[in-house]
């Protein structure tokens, strides 16, 4: 089958609700009904089993799955382009050239190509606007991804920058931040404690002066009136000495 193939993202999803068999369109263009995966969550399902392809004369199409097969409620269903990457035609010298091989072979080529590119567009990758080459080497050269044959090594490790923020590298586990999570909850607990220390001695030592300051005033008054209490005494000792040299001279 001859199409024509337009510029498209070759995957699709949906959300299944428990009931709903289909159908679910795809507008991605395939040669032939095999040409796809369609997956419900992570599970890869299979044609005439679990669904059935429908497709257009355009080469688009529809899945629908079959009874009993609903995805499940909430299940994320994932159409995408699934051909072949192979040669399927081999031209002999002086044999057939046909416009509809030549179609059919331009086709699988430019699916091909679009499959290649959405696997791509869904992979980690440099921004095109970073000043890092991946034609060179070292620092300019591509960034490569840290997995050692020993998998033991890089079990539970994080994968960060090197020193130089050029590569890739694994180095603290899980357990390592975990570990330094815990000591920094711990630190700050610790720190929160002395502070509460600070601020209750703080306290402890206002309260003092201000003791102190009460029994200074307090002492004072009761100076004060001792001295009125003996100034009175004076006056009335002298009161009675004079009453008493009066009686005498009569």
């Amino acid at each position: 089958m001859s199409i024509t193939v337009n510029a498209v993202h070759r995957r699709v999803q949906y959300v299944g609700n428990g009931s709903n068999l289909g159908a679910f369109s795809f507008n991605f263009k395939v040669l032939a009904a095999t040409d796809i995966k369609v997956s419900v969550a992570t599970t890869v399902k299979t044609v005439t089993t679990h669904y059935t392809t429908s497709l257009n004369a355009d080469g688009t199409g529809s899945v629908t799955f079959t009874s009993g097969n609903a995805p499940a409620n909430n299940a994320i269903i994932t159409i995408e382009s699934d051909q072949a990457i192979e040669r399927t035609t081999d031209y002999s010298t002086g044999g057939d050239f046909t416009a509809e091989s030549i179609n059919d072979v331009l086709d699988r080529l430019t699916i091909n190509d679009q499959q290649i590119e959405t696997l791509l567009s869904r992979n980690v990758q440099l921004a095109s606007t970073v000043n890092r080459t991946t034609s060179g080497t070292g620092t300019s050269g591509p960034l490569f991804f840290p997995y050692d044959n020993t998998v033991s090594n890089q079990a539970n490790k994080i994968i960060s920058f090197d020193s130089n923020g050029t590569a890739l590298e694994t180095s603290l586990t899980t357990g390592d931040i975990a570990t330094a999570t815990t000591k920094a909850a711990e630190a700050a607990a610790s720190a929160a404690s002395a502070l509460a220390s600070k601020n209750a001695a703080a306290s402890s030592e206002t309260a003092s002066a201000n003791s102190a300051t009460a029994a200074n005033t307090d002492g004072a008054a009761q100076v004060t009136l001792a001295t009125a209490q003996v100034g009175l005494a004076t006056t009335q000792a002298n009161n009675a000495a004079a009453s008493a040299t009066a009686a005498t001279n009569n």
